[in-house]
C-alpha cells in the first residue's frame, strides 16, 4: 500500500473480534481520493492474493506513535469506529431489514446497500447464519449461493423481490474472463459457496462455475446415483460450454461425481483437459473378496 501514489503511511493489523479474523488497513494520504477502500483494494488485487487483501480501510490524519516513535497499534481505532467508503443508506423497508441482518451477522455498523459481503469479511459460515436469519425474517428459503449474484444489500433485495422458487444448479461463482471455465463440484451437502476462495485466487481472467445437485430446495428430486447426478451436470455444463476441452474439479464426494462426469464426457468424444480431485476417498478395497479370487 505504501507504494500507491496517494498513500503516505500504511499499517495492517489482524482484528480477531469474536473469533472472526479480518485484516484492517490504516493509512494516511498524500492525495485526497474518493472511495479509498475501492481504489486501494482494486490496486492491491493486481499485487496480492485475495486472502491478503484487507477487509476494511481506515484513513487517519496521522498514525498514533509510542514515545519511542513506533506505531502504537493499541491506539488504532476499531474497524467499526469509522468508514472510508461512501455510505449509502437503505431506500425502503426491505433494504433496511437486510441492513440490520447484515450488521448483526457481520458485527459491523453501519453497512451501506452497496457494500460487498465478501469484502466486509463474510465467509461460508457467516453466509449460513445470514441466510438463516433472512429465512426467518422474510420466510424465503434462498440458496446460500445466492450471495454470488447478490453480494450487496441492494442486489440481494432485488433477488428477494423477484424470487424464483426454483434453485439453479449451475452457479456463476466468478463468470468474468476469457479463459475456458472451470467447473467445481462440491462435497456432500452440495453448497458451492466455499469455492469462492478458489475462484478469487485464480483471478478475474479465470471463469469459475459451481455445479450443485438439484433437490437442495427440497422441492425437486435429487438423482440417487452418482451416474445420474453426473448425467444431470453434463447437460448443465454443455448448455454453457457445448464443446471441450473441459476443466473439472471435485471435492470430497464431488470428486467421485467429477470423475464420472469426465468419463461420460469422454464417452461422447469430448476432451477433458483437467480433472482435479481434492480430498476424495479411493475406491473401497474388499480384502475378503480379493483373497477368494486368489
Amino acid at each position: 500500500m505504501s507504494q500507491h501514489e496517494a498513500v503516505k503511511e500504511a499499517v495492517v493489523v489482524l482484528d480477531n473480534k469474536d473469533d472472526n479474523p479480518s485484516l484492517v488497513a490504516y493509512v494516511t494520504l498524500t492525495l485526497q481520493i474518493d472511495e479509498v477502500s475501492s481504489v486501494l483494494r482494486t490496486w492491491l488485487k493486481t499485487r496480492l492474493p485475495e486472502y491478503m487483501l484487507p477487509n476494511s480501510f481506515m484513513v487517519l490524519d496521522k498514525l498514533p506513535l509510542t514515545p519511542n516513535g513506533k506505531i502504537d497499534r493499541k491506539a488504532l481505532p476499531t474497524p467499526d469506529a469509522l468508514s472510508t467508503k461512501l455510505y449509502q443508506a437503505p431506500r425502503d423497508m426491505l433494504e433496511l431489514q437486510l441492513a440490520q441482518i447484515w450488521e448483526n451477522v457481520l458485527e459491523i455498523c453501519p453497512i451501506g446497500i452497496r457494500d460487498n459481503f465478501f469484502e466486509l469479511g463474510g465467509h461460508s459460515l457467516l453466509a449460513v447464519k445470514l441466510m438463516s436469519q433472512i429465512q426467518q425474517t422474510f420466510d424465503r428459503h434462498l440458496p446460500i449461493a445466492t450471495l454470488f449474484q447478490g453480494a450487496t444489500i441492494a442486489e440481494l433485495a432485488s433477488i428477494i423481490r423477484h424470487h424464483d422458487t426454483t434453485w439453479p444448479t449451475l452457479i456463476p461463482i466468478q463468470p468474468q474472463g476469457h479463459r475456458l471455465p472451470l467447473f467445481c463440484l462440491p462435497g456432500a451437502g452440495g453448497n458451492v459457496l466455499y469455492f469462492h476462495s478458489l475462484a478469487a485466487h485464480l483471478g478475474k481472467e479465470q471463469p469459475c462455475y459451481g455445479l450443485q445437485p438439484p433437490g437442495l430446495d427440497a422441492k425437486t428430486t435429487t438423482p440417487n446415483t452418482i451416474e445420474a447426478l453426473a448425467s444431470h451436470h453434463l447437460k448443465e455444463l454443455q448448455g454453457l460450454q457445448p464443446q471441450g476441452p473441459y476443466y473439472l474439479v471435485g471435492h470430497c464426494f464431488g470428486g467421485k461425481v467429477a470423475f464420472e462426469l469426465a468419463r461420460q464426457l469422454e464417452q461422447r468424444g469430448e476432451t477433458v483437459a483437467l480433472l482435479t480431485i481434492l480430498d476424495s476417498t479411493a475406491p473401497t478395497f474388499n480384502l475378503k473378496a480379493a483373497l477368494m479370487l486368489r
